[in-house]
């Protein structure tokens, strides 16, 4: 499902906090960047999908319409549980 992500996050234990601070500075990119892949979104929809996360229903003011659906929903979980693995593994490599 990602398969540059270890590649982006697991490397050697982080031996510096110079190591640490690039890879938490480094996670939304990465996020966001698997998140487009995986819903076939450009990163200015990302954005708006972001922004405009629920909206009124254009026929009942009164009810929200999700901003995305269930099956994305999903997928973005997904990705989130894969990039908490990845960093628990980077982390803690021995």
């Amino acid at each position: 499902m990602l398969p540059d992500l270890s590649e982006k996050i697991i490397a050697d234990k982080p031996d510096t906090v110079s190591d640490l601070y690039f890879l938490m500075t480094s996670i939304p990119a990465i996020f966001r960047d698997h998140v487009c892949n995986e819903c076939d979104w450009s990163i200015p929809t990302f954005y708006r999908k972001i922004k405009y996360n629920d909206h009124i229903d254009s026929t009942n003011s009164l009810k929200k319409m999700p901003g995305i659906s269930n099956a994305e929903r999903e997928k973005i979980r997904g990705i989130t549980e894969k990039i908490y693995e990845a960093i628990g593994a980077y982390l803690y490599a021995k």
